[in-house]
């Protein structure tokens, strides 16, 4: 049979569905069964006992001088199997230990374990004694197939660590139902959860200054009767099944909750986003403008007192030469390329950085804009056409007219040149 896929007929169907389980699910009489089972290749195929004629028959003939196989390395591998598998670091399962042995009730647990389940006294520990093929104990630890028992004084804190995540009562019940097991466990978390429907953060010393210091009245609903917070538990609810929706039918979850925000509510033609926002959202329907228009606000004086001294500046158009400001006055030449925005430009600088800016950071001036390449191919050019005494009738006009640069200009906030008198502009 080794190296070769053996397919198994049997008449007890359940067993064709026990051998596809994990070895953790089993009970201990069925794991160590497993256990010999797994050294073959072997798939279970459930037959009517009355069409197994032969194997009916060699089960009344087998082989008797077969010795017995010894069991306690099969043992030893089922224990290291449950030891590994179960997700316990090695202190918790220490501590475990340590408590299950002054435990006046696990002690006789693991003393029925060890000797036997026919004692009165044994008979007795119920509910333990019902499910007992199940129990067995790994290095002081009692475990019920792949759970640990938990000893009593260690049921608060596993009754803390399983609310963590505040995931309500059948969330954590199912939780613990895979790692653990003590006698009412079921109702010892439905109790535990019942006494934190207000919330461990609302009722702390911490809220309590909170709220003094800043005056309110913290009021907390009866534990156990959602309906006097019927409002927040009922948007619980909303959320909750629009996310379910969206999942099932493979929609956006966000996209639910816009519709749900941008839905008006009952007795008003307002929805909840239009209320916060002060304006109707856009969604993927139809609209017309004026829907998703924001209500106008009220003036406000300051922005009338700025509006009432400034001048709107006129758009500039493509090629239009300007002067950009920089560290607060206008330094470099450029020439607008594109409107890329209401009221931004992007420009190009004559030495050919690409800017993009504000029109109240550019003014638009009558030069000529020349790149550096262009004008480095007229100076020479010029350079060798002009006669010396050109050259000198060129400096001398030039001398004869004052020199005005770009960083003696002065503009008002709207962008216009400020003209000085001539008296000014002489002295």
């Amino acid at each position: 049979m080794y190296g070769a896929t053996v397919i198994g007929e049997t008449d007890h169907k359940p067993l064709v569905s026990l051998h596809k389980k994990n070895l953790c699910d089993l009970t201990p009489r069925l794991q160590r069964m497993m256990l010999r089972l797994r050294r073959y290749d072997l798939k279970l195929e459930f037959k009517p006992g009355k069409y197994l004629i032969v194997a009916d028959t060699l089960s009344r003939a087998f082989d008797r001088s077969v010795k017995k196989s010894n069991t306690e390395e099969e043992i030893k591998a089922h224990v290291d199997m449950i030891r590994q598998n179960a997700q316990v670091s090695d202190p918790m399962w220490e501590q475990s230990a340590t408590h299950t042995k002054d435990d006046e009730e696990l002690k006789d647990v693991l003393n029925a374990v060890h000797f036997g389940w026919e004692s009165d006294h044994a008979q007795s520990l119920k509910p333990y004694y019902h499910f007992r093929g199940d129990i067995t104990e790994i290095d002081g630890v009692l475990v019920k197939g792949p759970k640990g028992i938990i000893p009593k004084t260690l049921q608060g804190d596993m009754l803390k660590k399983i609310h963590e995540g505040h995931l309500g009562i059948e969330k954590c019940q199912a939780t613990a139902r895979q790692v653990m097991y003590w006698p009412n466990i079921n109702n010892d978390i439905e109790n535990h959860i019942g006494r934190c429907d207000n919330g461990p953060q609302f009722s702390s010393r911490e809220f309590r200054q909170f709220a003094m210091q800043y005056g309110f009245k913290h009021v907390t609903s009866s534990p156990e009767y959602p309906q006097s917070n019927g409002k927040a538990e009922k948007a619980v609810q909303i959320v909750k099944r629009l996310l379910k929706k969206a999942k099932e039918n493979y929609e956006d979850p966000y996209l639910a909750l816009l519709n749900y925000r941008t839905s008006p509510l009952s007795g008003s033609d307002r929805s909840p986003g239009e209320i916060s926002m002060n304006r109707k959202l856009r969604t993927k329907l139809p609209s017309a403008e004026e829907h998703v228009t924001m209500h106008k606000l009220p003036d406000i004086k300051q922005k009338r007192y700025y509006d009432h001294g400034s001048n709107q500046l006129k758009p500039l158009e493509t090629t239009d030469t300007v002067r950009v400001r920089g560290d607060g006055v206008w330094s470099e030449k450029a020439q607008v390329l594109a409107r890329v925005a209401p009221n931004s430009y992007l420009v190009e600088l004559e030495r050919g950085r690409r800017l993009r800016r504000n029109r109240r950071h550019l003014l638009k001036t009558q030069e000529r804009f020349v790149p550096v390449h262009d004008n480095e191919a007229t100076a020479s050019t010029n350079q060798s056409a002009v006669t010396p005494e050109a050259a000198q009738s060129i400096h001398s006009t030039d001398q004869s007219q004052p020199v005005s640069t770009m960083s003696d200009v002065r503009t008002t906030r709207s962008g216009r040149i400020i003209k000085l008198p001539s008296r000014y502009v002489h002295d």
